[in-house]
């Protein structure tokens, strides 16, 4: 190219820049009000919107979908590398991406915010507020993509269930996604119409609940239920089925209000696991406050229990009939402690498939323990 021909054509270039500079701002302005992409605040952190009715549903699900397409090239790369390192993983297939893929922050910046339908919380996703309970989560039920608590195990409620802790998935991209590092904190979340508040399924790793107020004044016999997965023919992504039994949980700082009544069969927190940090929860309307039916190296220390007596004394149940925990284990395996307690709930540690010696929680005399 000669002399004479590069200045035309730097000169043609000076002469388009205008125009390339237009395109630019249309795509950059496209893509920040993109339909597909919710709104963000940090790198991986996206603000929970709502419809003009105050319904989050469709913002939520948005999320996920966006956030699962981030962490997938850092799932992708962890895979690959990994398994050249080291082989495979004796977990399987998933656990290395799952691992080293960044953790995608729901933020829930409105005061309030409906749903109709269950909210699902992924591996490797987050749910918080900025304030503490600086926001509330009103679960109606109502929806045409809710889960409902169709299991036997343990006890079968049948409610519809809010926030759904949900178990390792396969997406259609082909990541297995773990569930992993799950957490729920700074919230009130609220079960209307009957509607569990949360149902964590099989074995989430290192789950957090934290700082967190769970109401079901309004039926669920279980406010904060641990199971199996929940199957429904709508659901978006495959479930795969595992142990019913989770690895160092811990649920802290949570005000947990059932529905004040003497009805057996019912409880605030019912989970099993290993090495389950249970610290600080406060139990109102709850005549059985824990079951932790299985496991081992369990803590519950700061509890509270509070029999819901009224200005002239009045109560639904009896101060002997509350249970603040009862935790429940096979012969050997490592000891859990109970200390610091304080309320009118009897704190029972007993062998598993032992019988009730009394009347009280979720158990009638005489009867086996889960």
């Amino acid at each position: 190219m000669t002399d004479l021909q590069k200045a035309l054509t730097d000169l043609q270039k000076l002469t388009n820049l205008p125009a390339e500079l237009d395109k630019l701002k249309e795509e950059i302005a496209h893509f920040s009000t993109a339909t597909d992409r919710p709104y963000n605040g940090a790198k991986y952190e996206f603000h929970l919107e709502v419809d003009e009715f105050g319904f989050a549903d469709e913002s939520w699900e948005k999320i996920i979908q966006f956030g699962q397409a981030l962490q997938k090239p850092f799932y992708d790369r962890s895979e690959r590398h990994w398994q050249d390192v080291q082989g495979d993983s004796p977990s399987g297939i998933g656990w290395y991406g799952s691992t080293e893929m960044p953790v995608i922050s729901i933020i829930c910046s409105e005061p309030v915010y409906l749903f109709e339908n269950t909210a699902r919380i992924p591996g490797r996703f987050r749910v918080t507020c900025p304030a503490r309970r600086g926001t509330v989560l009103r679960f109606l039920g109502t929806g045409d993509k809710v889960l409902y608590d169709n299991t036997p195990f343990a006890t079968q409620t049948d409610a519809p269930i809010g926030l759904y802790i949900e178990p390792s998935t396969t997406l259609k991209n082909g990541m297995r996604v773990r569930n992993f590092e799950q957490t729920v904190e700074n919230l009130s979340v609220i079960g209307q119409n009957g509607s569990m508040p949360v149902y964590i399924a099989n074995n989430a790793f290192n789950l957090l609940v934290s700082d967190s107020n769970f109401q079901a004044h309004q039926g669920a016999k279980i406010v904060i239920k641990h199971g199996p997965q929940l199957l429904a023919s709508w659901y978006p992504v495959e479930q795969h089925e595992s142990p019913v039994y989770l690895p160092d949980a811990v649920f802290r700082n949570l005000l947990i209000e059932g529905d004040h009544r003497s009805m057996r069969k019912a409880c605030g927190l019912l989970v099993s696991g290993n090495n389950t940090i249970m610290q600080n929860l406060n139990f109102y309307g709850c005549l059985h406050g824990i079951y932790s039916h299985g496991g081992q190296g369990r803590v519950v220390t700061g509890c509270t229990m509070h029999h819901g007596a009224t200005a002239d004394g009045r109560s639904w149940a009896n101060k002997g009939e509350f249970v603040l925990c009862l935790l429940s284990q096979r012969e050997g395996k490592n000891p859990d402690t109970v200390c610091g307690n304080a309320g009118p709930g009897l704190a029972l540690t007993l062998p598993k498939r032992s019988r009730i010696e009394r009347t009280a929680g979720w158990h009638s005399q005489g009867e086996y323990t889960l």
